[in-house]
């Protein structure tokens, strides 16, 4: 009897040294798992900051990229119209002079060899000045004038009454222009024949400049006889 009590003890004993064993395994294995569980999240919160740092990095290098363009190609080509004193051509006094000019075949009616071998015309400049930072391209023209003036084309405009268009072939002095540079623009207009231009009087002009893809530039202005009794602008 008493060695069975003892071979039983015995055995109990060993079982609570087995459950001690397990319970430590337990609390081994489970700190071990906490540990790799917090070692992947770590590296997990590295690799994510480090895809956001990528992030950051590419699209700054993006920013850099197209600011390098930007800088390389630089600004639209902008023209501006002023006055050879540099003043907005809008609505301003441009000064014209009168003088008499060979005709050319262009102004000369067929069959008509009597008429005049001169033709009046008046003559002014105008500055045009490329405000971008590329060059503006292939430039043409439009003028519109009112009567005495007189062009060579219907106007299209109510408040003028004839026009005429310039080429990018006829305007080759200032085609072209580089950013930043400014040019002058001298322009003819014929007076009509019989007519006479009263000095003190100021005639209207719409000018167009077509540049660059499908730009247009344009201003409203006022001619006035160089001399006495002009008033200011």
């Amino acid at each position: 009897m008493n060695e069975q009590v003892s071979d039983l003890a015995s055995k109990i004993n060993i079982l609570e040294k087995r459950v001690d064993d397990l319970k430590d395994y337990l609390l081994v294995s489970f700190g071990v798992g906490a540990t790799i569980f917090a070692v992947v999240a770590i590296v997990f919160a590295w690799n994510f900051s480090d895809e956001r740092q990528t992030l950051r990095e590419f699209q700054q290098n993006t920013k850099e990229e197209v600011k390098r363009r930007l800088d390389r190609y630089g600004d639209e080509p902008k023209l501006i119209l002023t006055t050879t004193d540099g003043k907005d051509l809008e609505k301003a006094i441009v000064r014209y002079e009168v003088k008499l000019y060979p005709k050319k075949s262009s102004e000369t009616k067929e069959g008509n060899e009597q008429q005049r071998s001169e033709v009046k015309k008046i003559g002014f400049s105008i500055f045009l000045r490329n405000e971008g930072e590329i060059d503006a391209g292939r430039i043409a023209s439009r003028l519109y004038v009112e009567s005495p003036l007189d062009l060579f084309r219907t106007s299209e405009e109510d408040e003028y009454s004839t026009a005429d268009y310039w080429s990018p072939s006829e305007l080759g002095g200032i085609q072209n222009l580089p950013g930043g540079a400014l040019t002058e623009h001298s322009i003819r207009i014929p007076v009509k024949e019989g007519k006479e231009l009263d000095p003190k009087a100021e005639y209207k002009i719409l000018a167009k400049y077509y540049y660059g893809t499908g730009k247009i530039t344009q201003a409203e202005f006022y001619l006035k006889r160089k001399g006495k009794g002009a008033r200011l602008n």
